[in-house]
């Protein structure tokens, strides 16, 4: 009899080690979920963030071209404006 009281205890035993085995994962598998859904969610606003960078720089981009535009020939006709005064002023030094 002994012996079978010690089989059943030993039972016992491993049953409870099995249900809190089983009660762990089930917490690990919730808890690893909720870091997966977290991790997707950060994607989402990370490629979102990214997304709305590049579409201000280029509305930004567009919407100051004309600016831009007239500033280069500003500096062009400025630049041509120079090169013409010095070729002029190597003309009467020579």
């Amino acid at each position: 009899m002994d012996e079978e009281d010690r089989q059943a205890s030993e039972q016992e035993t491993l049953q409870d080690i099995l249900e809190e085995t089983r009660e762990l994962s089930r917490e690990n598998n919730k808890i690893l979920r909720r870091l997966q859904r977290g991790a997707r969610v950060r994607k989402v606003i990370s490629v979102l963030y990214i997304l709305f960078i590049l579409g201000t720089l280029l509305f930004t981009y567009y919407y100051l071209q004309p600016y831009i535009d007239n500033l280069a020939n500003i500096y062009n006709v400025g630049t041509s404006d120079a090169s013409s005064t010095r070729a002029a002023l190597e003309s009467l030094i020579q």
